[in-house]
């Protein structure tokens, strides 16, 4: 990693790393309620648990970034696209070779062909910290958990609390409108003071022939599902 572009692509990685970790770290001493909105995380939960992994295997690591000291990850078999990297700690110089006793900490990224994201966090000796899910771009979903040097779970904080018309839904929604937020569109939640409860922000470009672009918006109850306002936008902006 001496050259000026691995030092830049080490830079971004480290901002990566803070910027995940600062969100790690805002979930802590929140615990997920047992029973509270069941079918959304259990949904989600059920589909990603076989994909936690509790150990980082740095000896393969190590053979992968000595054989290319510029790589960064690679595309699973099923589609799923894998970035790893390590973090220095912030005092640390940059170094011209992978010295796993300078290490800091692991991150694992795991980017499924479905929208479904999840990031890993891990110590300098391989074993899992953190982990946190993501739908589409930046969505932040399930059940983010942190663990302490045994593997305990020390805090959890469920990031689908409050909508029980939960993100399954919504992708199905999406889906009758023919639309596959995986690839297109995007979806944010949150608080809205104008009809006092938590929403979905729905949005996808529509370009048919014969007419001029715009965005479809849609606004859906975080409970029910219940469409609260439809709208069209446009000219179409980047989403």
């Amino acid at each position: 990693m001496g050259s000026t572009t691995q030092k830049l692509a080490l830079i971004a990685k480290r901002f990566l790393f803070i910027m995940i970790c600062g969100l790690c770290v805002s979930c802590k001493g929140q615990v997920k309620p047992s029973g509270e909105n069941g079918s959304p995380v259990q949904h989600i939960q059920s589909r990603l648990k076989n994909t936690v992994m509790k150990k980082f295997d740095i000896d393969e690591y190590e053979k992968k970034v000595r054989a290319n000291p510029e790589y960064e990850g690679y595309t699973a078999s099923d589609g799923t696209e894998i970035t790893e990297y390590y973090r220095l700690p912030p005092e640390a110089p940059d170094l011209d070779a992978f010295d796993r006793s300078k290490v800091l900490a692991y991150t694992r990224i795991e980017k499924q062909p479905d929208g479904y994201r999840v990031a890993f966090q891990f110590n300098n000796k391989g074993n899992l910290i953190a982990v946190s899910y993501y739908y589409s771009s930046s969505l932040e979903t399930g059940t983010w958990q942190q663990f302490d040097d045994a593997g305990r779970v020390v805090s959890e904080t469920d990031k689908d609390k409050g909508y029980a018309f939960g993100l399954p839904d919504v992708i199905g929604f999406g889906k009758k409108h023919r639309v596959d937020f995986a690839k297109t569109g995007r979806v944010q939640r949150g608080y809205d003071p104008v009809y006092k409860t938590n929403v979905w922000e729905l949005r996808w470009t529509v370009d048919e022939r014969g007419t001029e672009p715009y965005q479809q918006v849609f606004v859906l109850d975080g409970a029910t599902g219940k469409v609260l306002s439809e709208k069209k936008e446009g000219p179409p902006r980047r989403i």
